[in-house]
Parts: structure tokens; C-alpha cells; sequence
């Protein structure tokens, strides 16, 4: 797995609050004056974008998304797209900024423009720019997030106020958007809130925080090696692979909603032969501050940092096996209760044993892994990051995956002949979806990622076992022994074909749904969806997969680079809590180093007739 987008080329001294086996507590501040950030703005089209389209037609199920070309000689092999469905509105987010679509009728309705109230050149919509969206003008508090390259950008839709929220107050849910961006000598972490679930006319709390710090080794953040625990690998840390989750924390006391953004990203540092992942960070960032507008503190974060001569860093690479968080990201129309503490995070623990040729695919059983690995962490210090909790899960050996260079995941096929793609095996993928079923008011907690099959239905390259999915469902994750559901995985004989690139959600009877990636020697990369029921109350019992469902077929490949994306997304209807939106990644035609980047995205609803719309 590469660093993604402009973490490539960044070597950043990160801020560091824990060390495995000993934690200590520490803020991350913004990047200006009294270290709070500033809210820029109080309308829409102060960012540079004005909702001017007015969409009509008739429902569509499955649509377009942004494509390469609409980003005008984007640099940008991956789209990364992911997004959310809110109470009128779907939100995308692609390498570059972000559209919203009707959800009606699936028609684009933002534009960027110069001036506040401009209308849409020709009335036409096109998507808002990252550099745009922020006030990127002099003397703002803002300004290095409205003139960096965003890395893998994130959006949420957090629809927690309505759920907490009494009735008869303001009572609804928050967009949130969320990228890593470099800009000068620094990496900032960029997170915005809007101020209303409608697109049309939301204000955005935009947040700036510097997290390479003042270069001093004081506060913020630079930390030189030598001060390091020992066991720390010299060099300087680079951020990567950041994602966020609305909390499902709640106040013991009197079950108050105490609330928190919580932030995750892996921490690569430079070893011998090129990156690898020494650890992670999670950071929580005051919730209730950013969705009113108000400057606050920093944010609270630590850090894992497993010693060199731990069990969980690999003899052969030196890599931490554990790596790539996912935060919970809370969804449903049940209040977590009142017994929830803290934040979970869950990761996977790779295989750190066998011994293999390098860049050979791992497929023998000595490089299997049985566990998963379940975090903790609360809004102040009195819960700071704890774990793991080792969860025991089926045999899996990790998508491409091989102990000795683990940054190698490449083994998914395409038509064109030598050309493979990252499964990114290695890690959970984006979401780690979040509910409270109803019928049960059990906790669960749902995520996804690509194993080897074990060379069942298929083969690859060399004779390689083609991947497919493999789902975790974590139920009563606060117990001293949560319960793992696992089912078939997901291919049950419909493919032939390597899978991968997965992302699920849940509904309130707790089934889920699946958005991921087809390919293979006769297959172009192509989008397919494939809901998974249960027998049992609360979406408990005997799991059955159901017949997947093409989104998308692709009629090209990716011969310019090895990496096809890093995640997709697939989220909730927060109208009816049982519709599925999802959106992934396809080529319409070869991509290469002569057509230039050519990516498409599509947006799909598991919705039959016109989607449901909502106020609250």
C-alpha cells in the first residue's frame, strides 16, 4: 500500500501523546494566535460555491458521479470517492472536492463561482473545488487548507442531534468534511461542519490545525526521535490514510450526549527500503464547538507506537501489524446508551510470521491471522486511548498480502496483460459503521476487508487464489467479550473474479449492504452491490447472502498506476434508516499514460421508487 495523494513526498516530525505500554496526554493546537481555530464565515456562498440548479427530471436509482475530466486536468489517479446521503441530499467527495446531487433525481446542484449570489455559468453545475470551498485570502484562519492538495478527503453525514436533540429544539443533523493537506513545509488537518443538513443553505465551521507543530519541540507537536521511547525508528513521520467518525460516546452522568469528531490516521516513517507503517494516531476534536460555530480547543490525541522488538511489529519488515483504524461512525435512530464511554476503533491484525520470497503474495496458512484488534478512547483524559482488546475471528490471510514486504498488496488482475491493482488487504476499509438495533438495543459495530479465498471458484496471476470479501459484525463491543458474527464471505460461487475495495452499512433491522470492485483477466474493474440478511432478531443468527447487483460495468483498466482507489463508501438513508446509498470507481475506457487521467464514479440507491425526504 502507498502513501496516498501528497503524503507521499512529506516527512513530517507528528505529534505523539502515547507510546504502547505507557500513555501521557497531549493537545494538538490549531495553527493560529491563542490556538483555537476560527469559524470563517456565516453564509454558503462565502466559500465560493453557489446552489443555483434547479433539479428536475425524474428518479434515478443509479447516476454519475464526478468524473476526472469535470476536475480539469486533475493530477490524480484515484478518485477515493466516498460521500453520504442526508435528509434531501447526496454528498460526494472525489480526489479534489466535492458535488451534491438531488436525491430525487440524482442531478448535480452546486457550482463554484467568484463572487457570492453569481449564478452557475449557463446554469450548468459543476463540482466545488477544495481550494474554494475554504477562505483561502489573506489574514484568514484558514488559509493554508484553502491552498493545499487535500489527501483522501472524507465526508460524513452526522446525524446524531437528531437523535439526542429534545424535541422543539434545533434539532438536526451536520455535514462534515474532513482531509490531511500540505502547503509550504507543513500538513495541516482540515475539518469543516456545516450548520444545517440542507446543502442549499448551510454555513460551513471550518477548522485549521497544524499538525507537524511550531518546530520548537514544544506544543505543538515536533517531537524529536532521540526523545522518543525506546524501541521508536528514526526518521520523521508522515500522516496517511485519515479517516473520521462521529461519536457514540455518552456521559455517564445522567446519560448526557457528550459528542466528539474522532480522527485517525497511520504514521509512516522512512526505514530502509521505503515506507512502512510504524503505528497510528486518534485524535478527538470538540464536537459540540465545531457544529455551533465556536472557536475551541485543540485536539486531544495519542499515539501507538508498538517498540521493534514488540510481538506486533513484523520480523520482516519492521512494520506495526496493526495499523489503519477505523473510528465507529455512529448511524440509526437510537441514542448510544448510556453505558458507552468512549470512541471504539477497530483494525486488523495482520500476519507477522513465514517466510517468503519478496513481493510474493502470502497465501500459505503460516500467514494467516485470527484476530482483530478493538480500541477505546474517550473525549478527555480521564479515558485515554486503551487497548487492544484481541477479538478472535475466523482464519484470514490479508488480501495479496506478504510478511515481507508488506507494503506490497498488488496482485488484483485486469484485462490488459501485467497490469495489477492494490486490493489493500491489509486493513479494514472505510466504514466502521455504528448502530443501536431497535429491537434488541444491542450495540454492534460492522466492517469489511479483502482476504484470499484460498483458491476457491478462481485463480489469478502465478495461480494466486482470487479475494474476495470478508465482513466482521461486532456485537455488544463494550463486553468484556464481544461477540464476532462472521458469514460466508461474500462471493458464495456468484464470481469468478477477484473482489475487493469493500464498504458496508447496516439498516435498522441490522442487515447490511456491500459496495465493492470486481476484476479479472476477462473482467474491467466494475462496481457491484450485494445486500446480507440475518435470521435472527436485530440482524443476529444465520447470515445469507443475497444476489449481488452490477452498479456499474467498466469497460476500461488502470495502466498507469497500481493504485485504482483507496476506499469507496457505502451509508443510510437517515430519511427511513433501511435505504442504502453507496458510490465507487470504474474506467469507461483505458487509463494511460497517453488518454491522461479518465476516472469515473457512480452513485447508486438501494431505493426502488423516489427517495424519501426529510426535515427534522
Amino acid at each position: 500500500m502507498r502513501l496516498s495523494g501528497v503524503s507521499q513526498c512529506l516527512l513530517v516530525v507528528f505529534v505523539s501523546a502515547f507510546v504502547f505500554g505507557a500513555s501521557s496526554f497531549a493537545v494538538v493546537p490549531p495553527i493560529y494566535g491563542p490556538f483555537s481555530p476560527v469559524l470563517v464565515g456565516a453564509e454558503t456562498n462565502q466559500f465560493g460555491f453557489y446552489a443555483n440548479i434547479i433539479a428536475s427530471g425524474g428518479f434515478q436509482a443509479n447516476f454519475e458521479g464526478v468524473d476526472a475530466v469535470q476536475w480539469h486536468g486533475t493530477t490524480e489517479h484515484i478518485s477515493n470517492p466516498n460521500g453520504a446521503a442526508g435528509p434531501l441530499q447526496y454528498l460526494q467527495w472525489t480526489q479534489g472536492g466535492f458535488q451534491a446531487f438531488d436525491k430525487k433525481t440524482g442531478l448535480p446542484i452546486l457550482c463554484p463561482v467568484n463572487n457570492p449570489g453569481d449564478p452557475c455559468p449557463n446554469n450548468v453545475a459543476s463540482p466545488v473545488p477544495w481550494g474554494q470551498f475554504w477562505d483561502g485570502s489573506p489574514g484568514s484562519h484558514v488559509y493554508e487548507c484553502g491552498h493545499g492538495s487535500p489527501s483522501a478527503g472524507v465526508i460524513l453525514y452526522d446525524q446524531l442531534d437528531e437523535v439526542t436533540t429534545s424535541i422543539g429544539a434545533q434539532r438536526h443533523g451536520h455535514w462534515v468534511l474532513a482531509a490531511h493537506i500540505d502547503h509550504g513545509a507543513h500538513i495541516y488537518y482540515c475539518v469543516a461542519v456545516s450548520d444545517s443538513s440542507d446543502l442549499l443553505h448551510a454555513s460551513w465551521n471550518q477548522y485549521e490545525f497544524q499538525l507537524d507543530g511550531n518546530g520548537s519541540g514544544g506544543q505543538g507537536g515536533v517531537l524529536p526521535y532521540s526523545s522518543c521511547s525506546a524501541g521508536c525508528v528514526s526518521g520523521l513521520y508522515t500522516p496517511d490514510y485519515a479517516k473520521i467518525g462521529t461519536s457514540v460516546e455518552v456521559k455517564k452522568t445522567g446519560g448526557t450526549f457528550a459528542g466528539g469528531l474522532y480522527a485517525t490516521w497511520d504514521l509512516y516513517s522512512p526505514g530502509n527500503s521505503g515506507f512502512y507503517v510504524a503505528g497510528f494516531e486518534t485524535c478527538v476534536l470538540n464536537r459540540n464547538d465545531m457544529v455551533n460555530g465556536r472557536a475551541t480547543t485543540g485536539m486531544s490525541c495519542y499515539y501507538y507506537l508498538p517498540a521493534n522488538n514488540h510481538p506486533w511489529v513484523s520480523t520482516k519488515s519492521g512494520q506495526s501489524v496493526i495499523h489503519s483504524l477505523l473510528p465507529a461512525d455512529f448511524e440509526g435512530t437510537v441514542t448510544p446508551p448510556v453505558s458507552t464511554l468512549a470512541e471504539y476503533f477497530l483494525a486488523t491484525v495482520n500476519p507477522y510470521t513465514g517466510a517468503l520470497s519478496n513481493d510474493a503474495p502470502c497465501v500459505s496458512s503460516s500467514c494467516a491471522s485470527t484476530q482483530l484488534a478493538l480500541f477505546t478512547m474517550g473525549s478527555d483524559a480521564s479515558h485515554p486511548l486503551k487497548g487492544p482488546t484481541l477479538l478472535t475471528v475466523k482464519s484470514f490471510t490479508p488480501g495479496c498480502y506478504n510478511t515481507v514486504n508488506v507494503r506490497n498488496t498488488y496482485c488484483v488482475p485486469q484485462p490488459t496483460s501485467g497490469h495489477v491493482i492494490d486490493s489493500i488487504g491489509d486493513r479494514l476499509m472505510h466504514r466502521l459503521a455504528y448502530r443501536v438495533v431497535k429491537t434488541t438495543s444491542a450495540e454492534q459495530l460492522v466492517s469489511a476487508q479483502t482476504i484470499f479465498n484460498g483458491g476457491v471458484n478462481c485463480t489469478g496471476p502465478d495461480s494466486t487464489p482470487c479475494t474476495v470479501i470478508e465482513w466482521y459484525k461486532i456485537v455488544t463491543p463494550s463486553a468484556v467479550k464481544p461477540t464476532v458474527l462472521q458469514g460466508p464471505v461474500i462471493d458464495s460461487g456468484h464470481f469468478t473474479n477477484f473482489l475487493f475495495m469493500p464498504s458496508v452499512a447496516t439498516n435498522s433491522s441490522g442487515n447490511l449492504q456491500f459496495t465493492f470492485e470486481e476484476s479479472g483477466d476477462t473482467a474491467y474493474p466494475s462496481i457491484y452491490t450485494v445486500p446480507v440478511t440475518f435470521s435472527g432478531l436485530g440482524g443476529t443468527g444465520a447470515a445469507t447472502e443475497g444476489t449481488p447487483k452490477i452498479v456499474t460495468a467498466g469497460g476500461g483498466d488502470e495502466q498507469d498506476s497500481e493504485i485504482f482507489g483507496e476506499f469507496f463508501s457505502t451509508t443510510i438513508d437517515p430519511c427511513d434508516d433501511s435505504t442504502y446509498w453507496g458510490t465507487g470507481e470504474y474506467f469507461k475506457s483505458p487509463e494511460t499514460s497517453k488518454t491522461g487521467f479518465n476516472w469515473q464514479t457512480r452513485i447508486y440507491t438501494t431505493a426502488t421508487s423516489t427517495p424519501k425526504v426529510c426535515t427534522f
